[in-house]
């Protein structure tokens, strides 16, 4: 297999992940969800407020992402890593620029949740279209969506929506399982949200009518803990039976206001342009 198949596999797999997240669809999963510790309703009242203060106190927060990152995946004995450059700006925009040991980019990657451009850089190939497109699927899965933007802020999508229905306290430690609805909505999520920093630790998303879940989980350091708008400095995407994805934030940068002028992609007039329908 290519280096740059490689490369586009990788980054297909973690995009999958993130959007079978963000889209509330998951293929296959058996892990068993945590049920924790039942609490009084006092106790449940005080920490679905604690929770809810969170939530309105993150509406400001733009959701806008300018990082260097790293995209692994483990599996068994199947391992694989990129490092690159990341942007993100609501409600769909993303481009992704792979970079190789020797700092060269590798691949490009864009797309503002209709159309994409995917270029390679070693093959002088660009490949444009939607991304419904059926050739690309695996790579590029269908139904680019504006929560696939605030999963990766750690951010819950339609925030001021949320209703707590139901809390019970993990079995250690002061980390309690939230369980959250959105009226007029058949999805479910369910939180575990540590009251001591006042963060959501993970994120366990179930479709309707189903036991198959996807874990998204997070990672902060204690500067970030520390601003009103937290960011991640690690996010894993666990799918049990299909390996796990961990997007590590190496830097971030100031981003005032990216516009969209930052997510076209310029292709070479030497290279070969494929259009994907």
């Amino acid at each position: 297999m290519s280096k740059e198949k490689c490369l586009c596999m990788l980054l297909g797999r973690w995009l999958y992940y993130f959007l079978i997240a963000s889209q509330l669809f998951i293929v296959a999963s058996c892990a068993t969800l945590p049920l924790g510790e039942p609490v009084s309703e006092e106790e449940q009242l005080a920490i679905a407020q604690d929770f809810q203060a969170l939530v309105d106190s993150q509406q400001g927060c733009m959701g806008q992402i300018d990082a260097d990152i790293s995209v692994r995946f483990e599996k068994l004995l199947q391992h694989g890593r990129i490092n690159g450059y990341l942007l993100a700006m609501p409600p769909a925009y993303l481009r992704f620029d792979g970079i190789n040991p020797l700092g060269l980019t590798e691949v490009i990657f864009s797309t503002d949740g209709h159309q994409f451009t995917l270029v390679t850089v070693r093959k002088q190939m660009a490949y444009t279209g939607p991304v419904t497109a059926e050739k690309i699927q695996q790579y590029i899965p269908q139904g680019f969506t504006e929560d696939f933007v605030y999963l990766l802020n750690g951010l819950l999508p339609n925030a001021e929506e949320i209703r707590v229905w139901r809390v019970r306290k993990q079995e250690k430690g002061s980390d309690f399982w939230l369980d959250l609805d959105y009226p007029d909505s058949s999805k479910t999520i369910k939180v575990l949200y540590r009251s001591d920093t006042h963060a959501i630790d993970r994120i366990i998303i179930t479709p309707p009518e189903s036991k198959d879940s996807v874990i998204v989980s997070y990672r902060y350091d204690d500067n970030s803990l520390k601003k009103s708008c937290p960011e991640p400095q690690s996010i894993g995407v666990d799918r049990d039976g299909s390996g796990v994805v961990i997007i590590d934030f190496s830097k971030r940068y100031p981003v005032p206001s990216l516009t969209k002028e930052r997510f076209q992609v310029v292709v070479p007039p030497n290279y070969k342009q494929v259009t994907v329908l």
